[in-house]
């Protein structure tokens, strides 16, 4: 077990990880070129709904950890209920880093890849932070991993490409969604479908269309 000082720096590395991770996600979502699988489920939501992409992230992500659990059942590692605090701290970071980026608006091609490249590699530093502090995993690489450890035959790229492509679906459908509300008239209150207006502004949606 890992004590004392080593402890905090390895604590301290994931909380900055993940600062680093939703930083990046936010950046790559206002470069307006698109967005993960994973991310466009809450992004989709949060354009329909009077909840934040953080928000919405958060509750997708305890979903993925209670996931997890029915897969693994009574195996499932102790430590590893520390996902929740995982899930919380993303959140709130997806929603300061769209905070942090609200004055990028890169409007000509050049400059929208240069966000999605600048986002992207900030993503792959959190990442590669998290990582490093082998703490406790992120309940989306979680679900993956419980998804590909059973049955033992599915390998890693199969249980990563199925659980992507289901995003991509549950994305699709809230889109569906977001379009049934307007026709059922709740068009009043949905944000204009181009654009986010919670708590950020003017930030183009290519991520995901129905």
């Amino acid at each position: 077990m890992i004590r004392g000082f080593g402890l905090v720096k390895r604590c301290f590395c994931l909380v900055l990880g993940l600062f680093f991770m939703g930083l990046g996600i936010s950046l790559v979502t206002r470069s307006a070129l698109g967005t993960s699988p994973i991310s466009s489920v809450p992004y989709v939501l949060c354009l329909a709904f009077p909840v934040t992409f953080g928000g919405f992230t958060i509750i997708l992500t305890l979903i993925f950890f209670a996931a997890e659990i029915l897969i693994i059942g009574n195996a499932f590692p102790k430590h590893q209920y520390f996902q929740i605090v995982i899930a919380l701290l993303l959140g709130v970071f997806v929603d300061l880093g769209m905070y942090l980026s609200a004055g990028v608006h890169p409007e000509s091609y050049p400059e929208q890849i240069a966000v999605v490249l600048l986002g992207s590699s900030i993503l792959a530093l959190g990442i590669f932070l998290q990582v490093t502090a082998n703490l406790i995993l992120n309940p989306g690489e979680g679900l993956v991993r419980a998804i590909a450890e059973d049955p033992p035959a599915f390998r890693h790229c199969q249980g990563l490409f199925r659980f992507n492509a289901c995003c991509k679906r549950c994305a699709h459908l809230a889109c569906r969604v977001r379009d049934c509300r307007r026709v059922s008239g709740g068009h009043r209150h949905l944000r204009d479908p181009c654009r986010v207006h919670h708590p950020w502004d003017h930030v183009r949606v290519l991520a995901v269309r129905p």
